[in-house]
């Protein structure tokens, strides 16, 4: 799988970056504590909503063409810009956090994750659907998942492994869990009601992460 690919590249290097400065890091609060590991929850989650939600995408499809009348070309063709713009914005939502702080930028990325939501299962047009599915809930996705990511490293030296490899399960289960509950939806309720339903847990759940998520570092020390 391509993203989880490029999931794993990235993490490899913002440790290998976070291993350069480890002592510096040191010098700022108190690592491995109890605070790390509620940082370490709200990665989790994040994964488990935000990377979990994007596998399940697939099983929306199949009720686009079959509602909208259309092929899987453009659908398709949406999706991949929207694994793009996931990608992309998160060479920014890093810098934004540090700017802006990390909550901030967090809620912004809830907001129009949800919105996005919303919007594609109420509308009566393909494209507006599909940009709204693929391209704007990818984008909020992003600007929760990468501070979420990259300020746990900040909790841990040690044990900066087991932190990342905690944060990480939640993509694998969210993707089986998530998947099996979409289909399940999809197949009982629709697919409108069903992205109705999960973005509403999903905005429960990501509301929850954000509260766990604390940066330890001075903006000046971890820079963009």
């Amino acid at each position: 799988n391509k993203q989880l690919f490029s999931l794993y590249k990235y993490i490899i290097i913002l440790c290998i970056y976070n291993k350069f400065n480890m002592a510096q890091d040191i010098a700022y609060g108190k690592i491995e504590s109890t605070r790390g590991w509620i940082v370490v929850l709200g990665s989790f989650l994040t994964h488990f909503i935000i990377i979990g939600l994007r596998q399940s995408f697939g099983f929306f499809v199949e009720s686009f063409m079959i509602e909208y009348k259309s092929d899987t070309t453009m659908i398709s063709f949406v999706q991949s810009i929207g694994d793009g713009m996931f990608w992309y914005t998160g060479i920014f939502s890093g810098r934004l956090s540090d700017m802006y702080g990390v909550n901030r930028i967090f809620f912004c990325g809830i907001i129009i994750w949800s919105l996005s939501g919303v919007v594609a299962s109420f509308s009566q047009n393909i494209i507006v659907t599909v940009f709204s599915k693929g391209v704007f809930m990818s984008v909020g996705g992003s600007l929760c998942f990468f501070p979420a990511l990259m300020i746990t490293l900040q909790w841990f030296d040690k044990r900066r492994g087991i932190a990342m490899g905690l944060s990480i399960i939640g993509t694998g289960l969210g993707n089986f869990v998530l998947s099996l509950i979409t289909q399940d939806l999809i197949n009982s309720i629709g697919w409108r009601w069903t992205l109705r339903y999960i973005t509403l847990i999903g905005t429960f759940f990501l509301l929850i992460a954000m509260f766990c998520l604390k940066r330890r570092l001075p903006t000046d020390i971890t820079g963009g």
